[in-house]
């Protein structure tokens, strides 16, 4: 997919479906990397193995680099998809390029909006109200999987789990995951993850 192919790809409705891998393959993908990365919740109902840049924005539908089982507690939509779309619709009503959609995204999806200067509410007609407008959005999803609140003076505490990819600005960054346990976002080939 390129710039100049949108109108044939990414924009046109239905495209993704021609080009999305099949459950049969996904599920043992997402088998095989939630005990790879040492996921302590190893039911694979409560994940969905998503693409880092997604189908809609160019990304690799199969290549296991692209694709993560992403913590989701079985919530679908989740929070990352309301961002693919909105980020799609940017790229096909041609305000951001499609290069700077998958840079954004791929660097750290819950802040991709924002830095993109997009800052639309990221909510689908599934969901429930939004809540009160805020100057940055923030993902809700992984709190209900904390198990402590979040300390005060680590914002990142338990909003990633381990194998989640994480932001070059994060690189060398220890926090807290969902779970409690400690993690630093490493480079792992050409993408940062949070690892323990």
């Amino acid at each position: 997919m390129t710039q100049a192919t949108l109108d044939q790809t990414a924009c046109k409705p239905g495209w993704t479906k021609t080009i999305r891998p099949p459950a049969s393959y996904t599920d043992q993908l997402k088998r095989q990397q939630i005990t790879d990365y040492g996921y302590s919740d190893t039911n694979p109902r409560d994940y969905e193995e998503d693409h880092l840049i997604p189908l809609e924005l160019g990304g690799n539908p199969t290549d296991p680099k692209n694709l993560w089982p992403e913590y989701d507690n079985g919530k679908t939509p989740n929070d990352k998809d309301a961002v693919e779309s909105a980020l799609n619709r940017a790229v096909c009503d041609h305000r951001i390029t499609l290069a700077t959609a998958q840079q954004a995204i791929a660097t750290d999806w819950t802040t991709a909006e924002t830095a993109l200067g997009l800052n639309q509410p990221t909510t689908t007609q599934a969901a429930p109200p939004p809540a009160p407008a805020s100057t940055q959005p923030e993902p809700p999803a992984p709190a209900p999987a904390q198990q402590e609140p979040p300390s005060n003076t680590d914002p990142l505490a338990g909003k990633y789990r381990a194998g989640e990819f994480c932001s070059k600005t994060n690189l060398g960054v220890t926090t807290t995951a969902t779970n409690g346990a400690s993690i630093t976002c490493r480079r792992d080939g050409k993408y940062n993850r949070w690892e323990y």
